[in-house]
């Protein structure tokens, strides 16, 4: 009645000795968990670089104000109100106070600094169309500025395959 005893795994096709799917799908759980922690702690480590980087812009356009041979303290005083609104994250005025200084004081070597910030305040809300204008901007307006070249090669970088902007979808296109 026994004469031949198949192997169980050659019946179900389930190897003893071979982990269960619930070990599995255990073992798939936790590394997912540590990916996120990780993903997680770069993130976060991501944030603070940016924010170091941010406010050592912040230092070099302060002492560069007062380098730079800009004369009027006024124009001085406007510009540092607008890196404080930089400074503490507020964008929207940030931008508005930026805006004020460039049409206050156009021919100040401080100028191009101004649109510059309102470029990369742009990048920080993903508003890369507005963020490139802001850099053209600068570039047209004030050639021999000081903040030219890095705002080319960031110009470069949205149009080339650094920071893409969104898609636009344009109605009534099939």
């Amino acid at each position: 009645m026994f004469g031949c005893l198949i192997p169980f795994f050659l019946v179900t096709g389930i190897d003893p000795a071979a982990p269960s799917l619930d070990s599995q799908g255990q073992l798939y759980q936790q590394m997912f968990e540590q990916a996120q922690k990780e993903n997680e702690n770069l993130r976060s480590q991501l944030e603070k670089l940016r924010k170091q980087r941010d406010m050592s812009c912040v230092a070099l356009d302060q002492k560069s104000s007062t380098l730079s041979g800009v004369r009027n303290a006024k124009a001085e005083d406007v510009f540092r109100a607008a890196l404080k609104e930089v400074q503490d994250e507020h964008w929207d005025e940030a931008i508005i106070s930026m805006e004020d200084f460039v049409r206050q004081y156009p021919k100040s070597a401080l100028a191009d600094h101004a649109l510059f910030w309102i470029a990369q305040i742009y990048i920080q809300q993903n508003e890369v169309r507005l963020a490139k204008a802001e850099l053209e901007r600068l570039i047209e307006l004030y050639p021999n500025g000081d903040r030219v070249k890095r705002a080319q090669a960031i110009l470069q970088s949205l149009r080339g395959g650094g920071i893409h902007e969104p898609q636009q979808h344009q109605e009534g296109a099939h």
